[in-house]
């Protein structure tokens, strides 16, 4: 699993999700690919998610998912994905409603 970390242009904005707690947009989406805004990024840092992510993720990433790339400077995640193989947005939600992903997310080391 590559943990990618990259700047990114925001292309739209499909709508708001809220899931637990935690708020993301997704900017945009097609079959394999999709593109979120998620503001609780930004407060934390490179370093921080560097970390954090670099021991061992905070929750199971599917054998589906190719890329998954986060930048907290822009406050974004993008995620390349077999879409035969997977309903992203319900595994998007699963995953923000993970205990472990809130407590990284405030900037509580996991």
């Amino acid at each position: 699993m590559n943990l990618c970390f990259t700047i990114t242009m925001i292309t739209s904005n499909q709508g708001i999700e809220r899931s637990g707690g935690l708020t993301y947009t997704v900017l945009y989406h097609e079959k394999g690919y999709i593109r979120l805004s998620v503001p609780s990024l930004k407060n934390l840092s490179w370093f921080y998610l560097f970390l954090n992510f670099r021991k061992a993720l905070p929750f199971s990433l599917s054998p589906a998912i190719k890329d998954f790339q986060v930048n907290p400077l822009k406050g974004d995640i993008v995620i390349v994905y077999e879409p035969d193989r997977i309903d992203i947005l319900d595994y998007i939600r699963q995953i923000t409603l993970d205990p472990k992903v809130k407590k990284l997310i405030r900037g509580e080391a996991t």
